[in-house]
């Protein structure tokens, strides 16, 4: 039994990324929702960054919400209140092993 599951994973594996190609493909402006699992399974705490308009950046306090894991997940990131009034913010994510990050901009009007 646990043969067939391990010649099967590969394939599967083959089978999703191919789905979220094509997804992507046909809608790109939800790109970021397609590879959701990538920011759920992180321990946030560590891996966000809430960056002002000055250019200040504060770290998580806490995480009060689901445990890592899963495809969905909600919660709150606390984050501590900016030293100065800041007209825009942005979240940044750092994904796991890689270079890159995620970033959501935020304009206050």
């Amino acid at each position: 039994m646990l043969s067939r599951v391990m010649l099967m994973w590969p394939l599967l594996t083959a089978a999703s990324v191919l789905f979220v190609a094509i997804d992507i493909y046909k809608t790109p402006e939800s790109a970021i929702l397609k590879w959701g699992f990538v920011l759920l399974n992180g321990h946030l705490t560590k891996t966000a960054v809430l960056v002002v308009d000055s250019g200040q950046k504060y770290t998580p306090l806490a995480w009060q919400g689901d445990k890592p894991g899963g495809h969905h997940r909600k919660g709150v990131l606390r984050f501590p209140v900016p030293d100065e009034q800041a007209k825009s913010f942005e979240l940044q994510i750092q994904d796991s092993g890689a270079d890159t990050k995620r970033v959501f901009k935020w304009t206050i009007k």
